[in-house]
């Protein structure tokens, strides 16, 4: 009795009987097995990797019912303590190992121990009332820890959006939080035992397991050492292309986002050629990685100049012949006369994409020369946009806007993938590619983003954190300086006349957690803090006076010599240094902030 005699039968009894919330597949491979998968609450579960499965054997008649696991790792699943105590107490089952999509002979799977032998429908009877027993048994303990994925990651781990943008005021940390994200989904992917000798520049760690980076990843205070682990790490991860670090601005186009056309003096002149962008190159590197270029030009070194190489057909066995062109394509020489029909470029060779019966030969030399494809697939990539506000969105993602949807990437339910404009290739975007954008909400409220960025990605608001700066305190001329009052008074003040998008991050004064000095405040304030203020309020220093509250800033004494005037003169202000020479400010000006009601003559505000 074949697959299919008996599947009719078995999707009747599951349709009628005690599995209203499983899906059935069509039968497979010239009918040897057929998959039954699981539902969790009316939600399918993706059948290819959680499902029963009758299998035929060698042996007439007789059939196997497994359980299988078809993940890039399976471990979650035989690790699981309540699972392994559920396979011990029904002796019928075990764990057997097999290899799955990822060829990883540890990986296992539960099936039933005996084969099953069908020669009637009273044998089809027994073989849906096992079906229904292992779906009793092994149902609800396998969707929960399918749906459970971070399961056996460490607790503090956060699942990541595909698309997100990290928004809010200056110094507020986004392009920190931003490498952090990027190592957090990085490890999501990685052996947490596996160690790695990070290095950046020439400067080398000593080997850290990704446990223990970790473990730095998620302290909620930061020390410099700390900070610079996190940075080769990231550095790491840059040099080795799994992220990208780009910044848009008002000149950014789809040219170098995605593909452009680019000239290039030759020999023979003025060439135009396809150049792909950072996006497109870190679409195609998240699903595989090669040395072609390496190899291909290798492959070029063993012909001497104008020599013809031969080369057969696998399939046919038909002769020809390849030499080099100017553009180091390869120029097809064809039949007894071995006359020039066409070009083989590199791109074609690569993909197999043209020319195939000759390309087939050539590619297959390449991989004697050394040629490896490695999958990347089981690796996250990300490309972090910094200031992604302030780029052109349409002009920069043009068609691909759509692609980058959960839903739309390569491998899911709504796959989509478009044709480019210049080269003409299929292009889609891999599941494996995260995106993190930064916004600086001073620059342009979330209100007037693109309405198609906001429909795409996952917003989070990043605000100023002042407890962050609660222990730093400044002592100076025997009084104590409060840096997080200091920050919580302004803000305050800021958000009253201004509104919360243009208050003052935390980021600015965490120079001061390493080196808690009035001589470092000073700087903080002299090149940052009055720099930004005078930005926000377009110079209108009645209004910075307001929010510092103190004497930092004054109007400047009028002119001694006499004004044959009678015009109403402007009042002129100037920053008010204790030491003009130091630049430095005074204690009390900075105790005022947040101590003080408001100064005098600074504003009518009531």
């Amino acid at each position: 009795m074949e697959i299919e005699d008996i599947k009719d039968k078995i999707i009747e009894a599951i349709k009628e009987e005690r599995l209203p919330n499983v899906i059935y597949s069509k039968s497979h491979h010239n009918n040897k097995y057929f998959q039954i998968g699981l539902y969790k609450n009316n939600e399918k579960l993706k059948l290819k990797n959680l499902h029963f499965e009758i299998l035929s054997t060698k042996e007439p008649n007789k059939f196997r019912f497994e359980i299988h696991f078809e993940e890039q790792d399976t471990t979650r699943y035989y690790n699981n303590e309540n699972l392994k105590n559920i396979v011990n107490e029904n002796n019928e089952y075990e764990f057997f190992e097999w290899w799955t999509k990822n060829k990883n002979p540890n990986n296992k799977s539960i099936r039933y121990k005996e084969h099953i032998e069908i020669n009637d429908d009273s044998d089809i009877e027994t073989l849906i009332n096992i079906i229904f027993i292992t779906y009793d048994i092994f149902n609800d303990i396998l969707v929960e820890i399918y749906s459970n994925k971070s399961q056996n990651k460490d607790k503090d781990m956060k699942n990541q959006p595909l698309n997100q943008i990290l928004y809010g005021p200056p110094g507020t940390g986004k392009t920190y939080e931003s490498i952090n994200k990027a190592l957090e989904i990085i490890f999501e992917k990685e052996d947490k035992d596996k160690k790695i000798q990070f290095t950046f520049q020439g400067e080398k760690l000593n080997k850290k397991s990704i446990k223990e980076i970790k473990e730095i990843l998620y302290k909620e205070t930061k020390d410099s050492k700390d900070r610079k682990i996190l940075k080769i790490a990231f550095e790491y991860y840059k040099e080795i292309g799994q992220i990208e670090f780009i910044t848009f601005h008002q000149s950014y186009g789809y040219e170098e986002f995605v593909e452009g056309i680019k000239a290039e003096t030759t020999e023979n002149g003025i060439e135009y050629k396809v150049e792909d962008g950072i996006f497109k190159k870190i679409c195609k590197r998240a699903q595989y990685s090669d040395n072609f270029e390496e190899i291909y030009q290798k492959f070029l070194d063993t012909f001497d100049e104008d020599e013809e190489k031969e080369f057969t057909t696998l399939k046919k066995g038909r002769k020809f012949k390849v030499r080099i062109n100017s553009k180091k394509n390869l120029t097809l020489l064809l039949g007894k006369d071995a006359k020039e029909q066409g070009t083989l470029t590199k791109e074609a060779l690569k993909n197999i994409s043209d020319w195939e019966s000759y390309s087939q030969p050539i590619y297959k030399k390449l991989e004697e020369l050394g040629l490896k494809i490695e999958d990347n697939s089981n690796k996250n990539y990300i490309l972090i946009i910094d200031e992604i506000n302030r780029g052109n969105i349409s002009k920069i993602f043009g068609e691909l806007i759509t692609l980058i949807e959960k839903s739309k990437r390569i491998g899911e339910n709504e796959e989509l993938k478009v044709k480019l404009p210049y080269s003409n290739e299929i292009f889609g975007v891999p599941k494996n590619l995260y995106i993190i954008g930064t916004m600086n909400t001073a620059d342009r409220s979330i209100a007037q983003i693109d309405t198609a960025l906001r429909r795409r990605f996952e917003f989070v608001e990043m605000m100023p954190k002042p407890k962050l700066l609660e222990n730093i305190i400044i002592k100076a001329d025997d009084k104590e300086i409060k840096v997080q009052k200091i920050i919580e008074a302004i803000n305050e003040r800021i958000e009253y006349i201004y509104d919360r998008e243009h208050t003052i991050g935390h980021s600015y004064f965490m120079p001061l957690i390493e080196t808690p000095t009035k001589e470092k405040l000073d700087e903080i304030f002299r090149v940052n803090i009055i720099p930004l203020l005078a930005e926000y309020f377009y110079g209108d220093w009645e209004d910075i006076r307001f929010v510092l509250n103190n004497d930092f800033i004054k109007e400047k004494n009028k002119p001694n010599y006499k004004l044959n005037t009678t015009r109403q003169l402007n009042k002129v202000y100037e920053i008010n240094y204790e030491d003009k020479d130091k630049q430095t400010f005074s204690v009390d000006g900075y105790k005022n902030i947040y101590e003080q009601e408001a100064i005098s003559n600074t504003d009518d505000r009531a």
